[in-house]
């Protein structure tokens, strides 16, 4: 899942794809250690999946501006907790995340180029915990400040330096959307970026990011979004997991 390596919003420089980015570059990092246990027969079994709870309606907290008009506010307010999957398209390379997020904890389940791995993140305690599920392992290394601020979606959405303009409602697979024009940094820049987001009103989730940049223009699709409380137990390793240290 490298090429999620991608999208950055503001300063910040987060948001789903490169967040995805970094958790690959973690695992990278901290895995090297066993990435050769990965070329041999697996022997723990695959982790049991946590069922989310029902989706729940998200009423929107902050007013819809009208069509045209400008903020350095984001004119939604992205929920606390939530689950989705993501799946990022950058010319002929596709890849897919699963996001959960619960508060200050977040989950994110993608692969390297040699195995899958999950990256478990508090972003209170700025700690994270990388599992292989293959081996029934896990590491623990402590969150930098920047890994951090990468991972969160919130705040990077709340940066005042981006500039949020409505622009006419959208559907997208059969769902009405709002759609917003976000603009990161100065026309002519190198850094400069644009982002179309297609957010569906009744969760105050997107469905759909489309990203420009100088050289190049990713789309993230969002399916299986689900707002409201995640399982306590998607945030840390399941039992019979074993620490390793790095």
């Amino acid at each position: 899942m490298s090429s999620f390596s991608i999208v950055f919003f503001g300063n910040c420089r987060a948001c789903v794809s490169s967040i995805a980015a970094l958790v690959v570059t973690l695992a990278a990092a901290t895995l090297a250690p066993v990435a050769a246990l990965a070329q041999e027969v697996p022997t723990a079994q695959p982790v049991a999946p946590v069922q989310p709870e029902p989706p729940q309606a998200v009423a929107p907290a902050t007013a819809v501006p009208a069509t045209g008009v400008k903020t350095n506010k984001p004119p939604f307010d992205l929920p606390k907790s939530f689950s989705a999957t993501v799946r990022v398209a950058q010319g002929s390379t596709v890849s897919e995340m699963k996001f959960f997020a619960s508060d200050n904890k977040l989950r994110l389940e993608t692969k390297t180029r040699d195995f899958p791995v999950v990256l478990i993140a508090d972003l209170k305690e700025m700690s994270s915990k990388m599992l292989v599920p293959d081996r029934s392992i896990y590491i623990v290394r402590a969150l930098t400040p920047s890994n951090a601020a990468a991972l969160d979606l919130r705040k990077a959405w709340q940066d005042p330096t981006l500039i949020w303009e409505r622009k006419p409602d959208s559907i997208v697979e059969g769902v009405p959307c709002e759609v917003y024009h976000v603009t990161s940094g100065r026309e002519g820049d190198p850094t400069y970026q644009t982002h179309d987001l297609f957010l569906n009103p009744a969760t105050q989730l997107p469905l759909k990011v489309v990203i420009k940049t100088p050289k190049t223009e990713i789309t993230q699709l969002w399916t299986n979004v689900t707002p409201g409380p995640q399982d306590a137990a998607l945030f840390t390793e399941p039992a019979g997991y074993t620490e390793k240290q790095n």
